[in-house]
């Protein structure tokens, strides 16, 4: 951020993050977007059968998949908090 305002006619740190999508993403409904679209996919559906058969480690591989889908910009405590709420239904 700091480069950037030294560089660019835009001098404030908050607009800068977001005109470059730096910010973290904390909002649930978001984070249930994102979620939502893995845990859908052909292997999402995998992932959660393993997870309901005992392989708890395997929500750390669909937490990592969410965390990719959004360029590393989920707030990875609310992602987990969520998922296991998901995922016991």
């Amino acid at each position: 951020i700091i480069q950037e305002m030294l560089f660019s006619e835009e001098k404030s740190p908050a607009l800068i993050a977001d005109a470059n999508q730096w910010k973290q993403i904390s909002n649930i409904a978001d984070i249930k977007e994102y979620c939502n679209q893995v845990l859908s996919s052909d292997s999402g559906k995998k992932m959660i059968q393993e997870y309901k058969s005992g392989k708890i480690k395997v929500l750390f591989a669909i937490a990592g998949e969410i965390n990719k889908k959004s360029n590393n910009r989920l707030n990875m405590k609310k992602v987990m908090e969520l998922l296991k709420k998901e995922l016991l239904k």
